[in-house]
Parts: structure tokens; sequence; C-alpha cells
């Protein structure tokens, strides 16, 4: 499995994960870090004993689906995970995930954790339309872009998810004209454009922190505007609270 982890101007918190991960005992994983807005003058990343650590570094943001990409193209695993840097992660869940992703059946296959924290748990969202957009993001908001259960996923955050490395790069990988947001959104609805599948494993928990910057009015509640407004052209269906064509019935 390649682990890949985009960093912007986090450095304190990739070395709590780097010195989590070493922690482990997790063999044949993969850690790569890719580094968004790097000066060149910056000191390279501790390697904290890890054995295969990859450093990839871009002088400006180049945002989050360009830079997995990167990542993606340097990974040697047979799975890829994307990690956010402030996931916390166990060997049994790697193992889980990985396994999970590569036997899948259906295929190609986005598996995915249960999300944890103080404020709960999050199991994955439905596929927004514009009006359930709108809804989430107000204090009254009904859960209606939350699946309440496993089996009602249909997108998961990009947090934490894993795929077999060659169904990701047959796609395209992500779409890097998202910046920040919503690219994997979109993923999930490619996968189940082309017949795959998203899923939940029911079993698995790992935290999150999940900071929710676009709450707040922003660049990055922009972006974040931006970037759904780019989905539901890519994907007008979803406009009109339709799903993708093959979507499961």
């Amino acid at each position: 499995m390649s682990l890949i982890t985009v960093s912007h101007r986090d450095e304190e918190q990739v070395d709590a994960l780097l010195a989590h991960l070493s922690s482990l005992s997790a063999s044949g994983v993969e850690v790569i870090i890719v580094r968004n807005a790097c000066p060149a003058t910056s000191p390279p990343l501790r390697q904290f004993g890890l054995t295969t650590l990859i450093e990839l570094r871009n002088s400006d943001n180049a945002g989050f689906a360009a830079a997995f990409n990167q990542g993606l193209r340097a990974a040697r695993g047979d799975v890829v995970m994307s990690l956010n840097s402030d996931v916390v992660v166990t060997s049994a869940a790697l193992a889980a995930l990985a396994t999970a992703a590569f036997h899948s059946e259906q295929q190609p296959a986005v598996v995915a954790p249960i999300l944890t924290n103080e404020k709960g748990s999050v199991f994955g969202r439905r596929f927004y339309s514009p009006i359930s957009l709108i809804l989430a993001r107000t204090r009254a908001r009904s859960r209606v872009a939350l699946a309440r259960d496993p089996a009602g996923v249909e997108w998961v955050l990009g947090a934490c998810f894993a795929m077999r490395r060659q169904a990701l790069l047959t796609l395209g990988g992500l779409d890097s004209r998202f910046f920040l947001y919503f690219e994997d959104v979109d993923l999930c609805w490619r996968v189940w454009e082309c017949g795959g599948v998203v899923r939940v494993l029911p079993g698995v928990h790992i935290y999150h922190s999940h900071r929710r910057a676009s709450r707040q009015v922003s660049r990055v509640f922009l972006w974040h505007i931006r970037s759904a407004a780019r989905f539901f052209m890519l994907h007008p269906r979803a406009i009109v609270g339709r799903g993708p064509r093959h979507r499961r019935p």
C-alpha cells in the first residue's frame, strides 16, 4: 500500500503523522508526502525511522487534487490510500482497507472507513444537489446530504479512502481542475458512472479532526463554492437530484 498525504504548511502535523506511522507494525507500506507551497530552503522531513518515505515538493500551492496526482504517479503500491495529516490510523485499519480495496469483486472500488471525532461519526454522504448543498450549510440544516448507514453511502471524504492504484490511474486520478473540495465527490461519481462501487467498512473506525474550514467566509469558502459550481457543470444530473447513470438501483 502507498499512503499519499498532501501537505500545505502543516509541518508539525505531518511530523506527528510520520511519527505515528513509524510506530505501527505495518510492513509493505510506502509513505508519500506531497508538500505544497514548500520553499526550497525548507529542511527535509524527518524520517522517524521510516525506510519508505518519499517527499515531493511544489514551490507553489498546486491544490489538493494536482498534488495528490503527483503522489499517485510516484506510488508503487498495488493499493493507494489518501490520508490527511489530521487522520490517525491503526495497522488493523490499514490492512482492512487495503484488503477490501484490492479484493473487491466490483471494480473500480473506493473503500473508506467510518471517520470519527468528538462530534460524532461520518459514514459518508449522498450526492449533493444545489438545494441539499445549501441546506447542508445552514445551522438548522436537515441531514439530507449525510448517509446514516454504510449501505447508503454514495461518496466519501478524500481525507481517507483506498483504491487499487491501477484503477485510479485508469480513471485519470483526481480531477486537477478542482483546486480544493469536491475532488472526492467527483471521483466517486465517476466510479459509479463506470460501473464501480463506493463502500464504507462498518467495522473500521479512524479518527479525523475535520476542521471544516469551508464553513467560514474566507478564501477557502470561495474555493468550496467554485468547486461546487464546477461539479454541477461536469455532472448536470446532480443539479436535478439525479445520481450517476450506472448507480446501483
